[in-house]
């Protein structure tokens, strides 16, 4: 169990974060996004109790995503190559849930693909079908998961940031840009829908396409 979450103020981020830490205290991944470029980070759990432990100027940036992480199996050492967010070329993509057909969408699309977590194959399929559209590219590249997952996705080509949910819970503030994997009273309240892709923008959470989704009925 793994938790997403974000916001266009750092503040409110911070205390989404210390909020996510139920979800996954082995590790976690922050990406800042900002006029001047991309700030990502990722830790192990001695720099989970704020969430605040940061190396850059943060007037730099004005969105902040970020990820909490479970070890996926009981006994694994910190790793940035298998900790969130994950990248490939200009796609970046924080996951919660599970990808139930990650080995046979290496078979039949990323044969070379090498690394051992499932979150992995989204930026890299994101990244083999990319044609110039980030929209058309993200709804082909959902609709192909099976299983259950909630995602903030970043792309490099646009530098937009882009949430999608299939079954993994996810909450929102629509108005202002907010999701937690958490419900934050005051903050996160309202259920993101699925099988939509949005946009997160300073003014507000933009419905911007569709995907196919098979997902079973039961939520992470």
């Amino acid at each position: 169990m793994c938790g997403i979450f974000g916001s266009l103020n750092f503040t409110t981020y911070s205390k989404l974060f210390k909020a996510n830490r139920v979800r996954g205290n082995f590790a976690s991944g922050s990406m800042y996004v900002g006029p001047i470029g991309e700030y990502i980070r990722k830790d192990d759990d001695k720099y989970l109790l704020t969430g605040e432990n940061y190396r850059c100027n943060l007037f730099n940036y004005n969105m902040f995503l970020g990820h909490t992480q479970s070890p996926t199996g009981s006994k694994r050492d910190f790793s940035p190559e298998t900790t969130h967010p994950f990248e490939c070329d200009k796609w970046v993509v924080a996951h919660n849930g599970i990808i139930e057909n990650f080995e046979q969408l290496k078979i039949d699309h990323l044969p070379t693909h090498s690394n051992p977590v499932d979150s992995s194959i989204i930026p890299a399929l994101l990244d083999s079908k990319y044609i110039g559209d980030d929209i058309y590219c993200i709804s082909e590249v959902m609709s192909l998961l099976t299983g259950t997952f909630s995602c903030w996705i970043y792309s490099g080509w646009t530098r937009n940031i882009y949430l999608v949910r299939s079954g993994s819970t996810l909450f929102c503030d629509y108005k202002n840009s907010n999701f937690s994997s958490i419900e934050i009273p005051d903050i996160c309240t309202e259920t993101l829908s699925e099988n939509i892709v949005y946009q997160l923008t300073a003014e507000g959470l933009t419905n911007v396409g569709t995907f196919a989704a098979d997902s079973p009925f039961f939520i992470i």
